[in-house]
Order: structure tokens, then C-alpha cells, then sequence
């Protein structure tokens, strides 16, 4: 092999690995429209007046589907979509923390939670929002 061909290989190496990571981050690039967070906090505002457990359940539903309709990939679990927000946030062990309260809210037969704490969980989420829409 003379010193051209191992150019014009490298070179083709380059592009492919090029096209391959522009087809990644397109397919997995978010856009969230502004005016979906803002329609999205007024409902989770909403959401405040309901029980806490409800309030909770509520707040996150609508979080996670706002979240959701951002992503260009729409094969993308949940899970792997939470935990790729997860990872902006500023307060990332507050978050999981207040998702894993309402999985328990969720799953849980008698598990009750107080005003206090559904509220400091919707201030999470409505941050969540916040932080992605940036």
C-alpha cells in the first residue's frame, strides 16, 4: 500500500464516521418548543389543587409526555429519556429522588405523601422542563 491509497482510505474512514455522527445527534437531538413548557406548567399548576398523590402523578405524567413529544426518536423509552434529562439538571439527586417517590405513589398500595412534598416534587418537574427548553 503506497502512501496515497492509505490517504484516500482514511479520508472515506473520516466521512462515513462523519455521517454516522451527524445521523446520531439528529436522531437524537431535542427541541422542545416553549410554548409546550408553558402550556405543559400551567396544566402541572393545575395539577397543585389535587390530592398530593394525584398532584404528583399528574405533574409527572405531563412532564414526562412534554418531554417526550422533543425528541425527534420516538422509539426512545421513557426510562432512557428521563435519564438523558436527568444528566442537564442542577439538581439531578432531587429529581430521581421525587421520581422515585411517585413510583412508589404509583405502585404502592398505601403509600401517602404530604402537601409539602408533592409540592417540592412539581417544583422539580416544572424545572425539568425548564432546564431542557433552554
Amino acid at each position: 500500500m503506497n502512501l496515497s491509497s492509505i490517504l484516500i482510505y482514511s479520508f472515506l474512514f473520516l466521512n462515513i464516521a462523519l455521517f454516522l455522527m451527524f445521523l446520531y445527534l439528529e436522531f437524537n437531538h431535542r427541541e422542545l418548543n416553549q410554548n409546550l413548557v408553558k402550556e405543559a406548567n400551567k396544566k402541572i399548576k393545575a395539577a397543585e389543587s389535587l390530592e398530593p398523590n394525584l398532584s404528583i402523578l399528574e405533574a409527572h405524567k405531563i412532564m414526562t409526555n412534554t418531554l417526550k413529544s422533543s425528541y425527534k426518536n420516538k422509539k426512545l423509552t421513557a426510562a432512557k429519556m428521563l435519564k438523558d434529562i436527568a444528566k442537564n439538571l442542577k439538581n439531578e439527586k432531587e429529581f430521581w429522588f421525587y421520581h422515585r417517590m411517585r413510583n412508589k405513589i404509583a405502585h404502592e398500595n398505601n403509600y401517602k405523601i404530604n402537601k409539602q412534598d408533592a409540592k417540592k416534587a412539581i417544583k422539580v418537574f416544572q424545572e425539568a422542563l425548564k432546564t431542557v427548553s433552554i
